[in-house]
């Protein structure tokens, strides 16, 4: 299970570990009261149909809030996208503090608190019942804060995410409360009963809280740590080369093209293919120009024949796009490369697409720069 399916699962757990909380769980009998359309502490007998749709009404309101803030969070996702790391590092701590606090450790401080909203229902109706859903989200705040807002911390840290995540809450929140109104008298037997459970959720809760604070500082560290590597080569992939007729190359004199850079080798047979391969994709560009074809190789290193036997054999395969001339090894050593071929994709930005280990087709090559360039669309 990869790390985004992991926040789904435990937010949804948050989605329903906020329903037991203490701010809602023993309000259960007076929201029942409500929805039945008999008002609050009603002793007499439910319509269970009107329950139902009430709670179907009740469940629109909750949503109506919580998409709310998935729209905001939406809203803000480029401005979040800069600053990501710093939020991961600073919503982790927090969740990691709010956790700790509803374990109880720090006396004193806690979430039992609620603040209710002014509302009087005099009749029960589908308005009232979705008017009652929506302002009831903001009452229960105080105490069901903690979950809902890991849920923004984590949104905030992936505006990519942040509707799945605020959505997947929601429903864990909402289908509780559905399950109550379809098993009205199932829920207050089983609450009478069970009343003590609150204690425990909350705990539960609280752990979710401090496991998900730890996952955030994590993935803000990954990609912290992904950022400083992406800067490294960002300002140091960049060289100056001849090529086999003499002219001096750099990738920064592209910028604003797609680079298809390969490593080759006149001894490797499957870099022979490639460069047939290249040579086909550089005729077919050749004439707009619409993106780069270079290959590398280095005279005298290893196994490699020496500069003026590599211009025979070029010539002799029929190769006119640029080969550049790595006479010290340091290019194929900045790349890493260790086998041949290995060709690296380049956007337009000049910043790495992917790479490949391996023999690649002129077919193969033009998806890769199709799927490149859909990426600037996206």
């Amino acid at each position: 299970m990869n790390t985004e399916s992991l926040n789904i699962f435990l937010v949804f757990f948050e989605g329903v570990i906020s329903f037991f909380s203490p701010c809602v769980l023993p309000l259960i009998p007076m929201y029942l009261g409500y929805l039945s359309g008999k008002g609050r502490g009603s002793d007499g007998e439910y319509s269970q149909t009107r329950i139902l749709l009430h709670t179907l009404f009740f469940i629109l309101g909750i949503a109506t809030t919580f998409f709310v803030a998935a729209y905001l969070s939406t809203s803000l996702a480029t401005v979040l996208t800069q600053h990501s790391i710093t939020i991961g590092y600073i919503g982790g701590a927090y969740l990691i503090l709010m956790g700790i606090i509803q374990l109880g450790i720090f006396k004193g401080i806690s979430f039992k608190r609620e603040f209710r909203l002014p509302v009087h229902i005099k009749r029960m109706n589908f308005l009232s019942a979705y008017i009652m859903g929506f302002t009831f989200s903001f009452a229960w705040t105080p105490c069901i804060g903690p979950m809902l807002s890991s849920v923004i911390v984590l949104a905030a840290s992936s505006p990519t995410m942040s509707t799945v995540y605020i959505t997947v809450y929601a429903l864990g929140f909402m289908i509780p409360f559905l399950l109550m109104g379809l098993f009205s008298s199932l829920v207050l037997n089983a609450l009478r009963k069970y009343r003590g459970i609150v204690q425990y959720t909350v705990k539960i809760g609280a752990v979710i809280l401090i496991v998900l604070g730890g996952f955030l500082i994590k993935e803000s560290y990954t990609a912290q740590q992904a950022a400083k590597e992406e800067e490294y080569y960002a300002s140091s992939y960049d060289f100056k080369l001849v090529d086999q007729y003499g002219i001096e190359h750099t990738l920064s004199q592209y910028t604003g093209k797609e680079i298809v850079l390969s490593f080759v080798a006149s001894w490797c047979p499957y870099c022979n293919m490639e460069l047939t391969e290249l040579e086909a994709l550089y005729q077919s560009w050749n004439q707009n120009e619409e993106a780069v074809v270079i290959g590398v190789v280095a005279p005298d290193l290893g196994r490699e024949i020496s500069k003026e036997e590599l211009l025979v054999f070029l010539e002799e395969m029929g190769v006119t796009f640029p080969i550049l001339f790595d006479e010290t090894g340091a290019v194929f050593n900045k790349y890493g490369v260790s086998s041949l071929p290995t060709t690296f994709v380049l956007d337009k930005n000049n910043e790495f697409y992917g790479y490949q280990s391996g023999m690649l087709s002129k077919d193969i090559l033009e998806q890769v720069i199709e799927n490149v360039r859909a990426t600037y669309t996206e």
